[in-house]
């Protein structure tokens, strides 16, 4: 499909029904599907034109009923009937038709055990003699095999949430001071986790998370010492890193006060927190220790991680992030003066002057010193503040306190008729200042097009909806500075300037209109349930200066179809179960729905895919 501008030269003269048209044959035959794309359909026994094909490689997410008597609201991710299954103890489990029998849960019940001896090395006393089981909350994270390695199925993009256990007292082992101990208990689908073994405050103060690999081999391993690194270039006591490593110690200080600060370590990739949150006071701390308890690339506490020195939340400062230069981060470690925050207000209307509602987020891209040029980029600052109506001019105003430094502003209107609009500005500094500041919001653009089946029946009573899936001008802003040739672009994937999804449904005649955000999308069609006919999709870009878009005719196929029988391992039907099938995620290419059906009181299903594109 092709997005063009303007209208389209020949006139459209759709096949209009009365209510949504229905793939059967042989009273609507298979031969006028004349805008099938590879194979031409055929009729089946049931009477659907259908292509026989394979859906490809495909992955289903199955979401059981809160109801169900088998692992009630749980949700299992399972390939599709792949003709080579996978082995070992990280092999995601086939369905294949005609019948999937979805496996028992697994189970994890564990404590997070420290030694005294690791808890010495953190200077907290535990009031134990032996061992201590921590409170704390763990979860469970999918790993899925993807090109030999094991990838974070939630990061991947599926439609998963880590798996949360229960606590209970339990008496089998010690707690804090001697008292009895929180055990942990987790249900799951069998395959590899990555497990994350958060403690509860106080203790997070000392003790790290235990982020590691779990599967159902995985016993008891208590924690009798904390990852050491050799990644500092300078220790306490003037001991040579090369040859003894130690914990990651720093030494933190801030002219202004750290009462309120934080320091902690996370993951460069991820951003997820790897060691405990150490409360700083004063303004200088000689000795902070961030204890990590994580498999590193080469087993050194520093692998991949990055130091984050954080304000009190709510405060007009940045947070500063620094990364290992060389592999290596100093012991000494000093909060930069700032200049003063910057007061900013102003306005938040259309070009003609009519007050708009929004949210405004200011993303700093970079901050100033207080000679006005830049820091390294090692900081970091995104606050959002929702407008207020004045109420003797009805203005739509917002009020800011923010860093001095270069910002990208994502305004995001309330209302029904303007767009997310991204602009820059430089806040303090020798280039510009605070003060009033008002912004300008454009319009929606409206998108609009037609639907028909394959056989040139319009096709009514369809959802088209538009999946966001990218920053309009991959996010890029220009900041005005002395010169105004300064360009920054807004970080990638960042969910401040992403445009909003919206969706609306076709008339009789298959026409639809749209209103959408600047941006990058994926336009799906979705059939009216029970039509036999699959969902569409292609790509789309709004460009507000290339004014309305009026799309190519939009053809939904006859269907590859996917028919099974959903049972537990006691040939138990699964009922209300939602299932959903996704391609076959890779590194750089989110997996994308194809389709989903709920499940009958038999456990049966169908679900209508697009054949393949030849």
């Amino acid at each position: 499909m092709v997005l063009v501008v303007g209208m389209a030269c020949d006139a459209i003269s759709p096949v209009v029904t009365a209510g949504p048209p229905i793939n059967a044959c042989p009273a609507h035959p298979c031969a006028a599907y004349k805008h099938q794309p590879g194979s031409a359909p055929s009729c089946s026994d049931d009477g659907v034109c259908a292509v026989a094909a394979s859906p490809g490689d495909t992955l289903l997410v199955i979401g059981l009923a809160v109801d169900s008597l088998f692992a009630p609201g749980r949700t299992y991710l399972t390939t599709l009937d792949r003709a080579t299954e996978e082995n070992g103890p990280c092999a995601i489990f086939n369905c294949s038709p005609p019948t999937c029998l979805l496996p028992l849960w697994v189970q994890d019940t564990n404590l997070y055990v420290v030694s005294p001896n690791a808890a010495l090395s953190v200077r907290w006393d535990l009031g134990n003699m032996g061992f201590t089981a921590l409170p704390a909350q763990a979860t469970y994270r999918p790993l899925l095999p993807l090109g030999g390695s094991m990838a974070d199925a939630i990061d991947l993009g599926l439609p998963l949430d880590p798996v949360p256990a229960t606590n209970s007292t339990t008496f089998s082992a010690s707690g804090p001071e001697g008292g009895p101990a929180l055990q942990f208990q987790a249900y799951m689908q069998p395959g590899c986790y990555e497990r994350t073994l958060q403690p509860y405050p106080p203790f997070s103060e000392a003790f790290p998370p235990e982020v590691k690999p779990w599967s159902r081999a995985t016993g008891m391993n208590p924690v009798d010492h904390f990852d050491t690194t050799s990644e500092e270039t300078e220790l306490p006591m003037g001991r040579p890193n090369l040859t003894i490593p130690t914990f990651p110690t720093f030494q933190i200080a801030r002219a202004e006060g750290l009462d309120g600060w934080t320091a902690y370590l996370r993951s460069i990739a991820t951003k997820r927190i790897y060691s405990n949150v150490a409360p700083l006071s004063g303004s200088l701390v000689p000795e902070v220790i961030l204890a990590t308890n994580h498999l590193g690339a080469t087993g050194d506490a520093l692998d991949g991680l990055e130091l984050v020195m954080a304000p009190p939340a709510g405060t007009p400062q940045p947070t500063e992030v620094i990364a290992p230069v060389l592999q290596e981060l100093p012991f000494h470690e000093t909060y930069p003066s700032m200049p003063l925050p910057i007061a900013m207000s102003g306005r938040i209307s259309t070009p003609a002057g009519v007050a708009v509602p929004a949210t405004v987020v200011f993303t700093a891209m970079d901050i100033f010193e207080r000679t006005g040029t830049t820091f390294p980029p090692n900081f970091e600052f995104v606050t959002q503040v929702q407008t207020s109506t004045d109420r003797r001019s009805g203005a739509s105003t917002y009020s800011v306190v923010l860093p001095a430094g270069d910002y990208a502003i994502a305004v995001r209107p309330t209302d029904d008729s303007s767009a997310v609009t991204l602009s820059a500005r430089a806040v303090g500094g020798p280039a510009a200042g605070g003060g009033s500041v008002d912004l300008a919001v454009g319009q929606l653009v409206p998108v609009s097009g037609y639907v028909f089946v394959a056989d040139e029946r319009s096709l009514g009573e369809a959802i088209v909806e538009a999946v966001p899936t990218a920053c309009a001008s991959n996010g890029t802003v220009t900041v005005p500075d002395a010169s105004n040739t300064q360009s920054l672009a807004l970080r990638t994937g960042s969910e401040f300037c992403m445009p909003r999804a919206a969706q609306t449904i076709t008339r009789n005649d298959g026409s639809f209109i749209l209103a959408l955000d600047p941006g990058g999308y994926l336009l799906r069609v979705r059939p009216v349930e029970g039509s036999r006919l699959p969902w569409t999709m292609q790509p789309l870009a709004i460009d507000p200066a290339s004014g309305p878009v009026f799309l190519d005719r939009i053809y939904v196929p006859a269907p590859v179809r996917v028919r099974m029988t959903l049972d537990d391992t006691s040939r138990n039907a699964i009922s209300n179960a939602i299932v959903r099938i996704f391609t076959d995620p890779s590194q750089g290419t989110p997996p994308v729905e194809l389709g989903r059906a709920i499940t009958d009181y038999l456990g049966n299903y169908e679900i209508d895919l697009a054949p393949p594109t030849p």
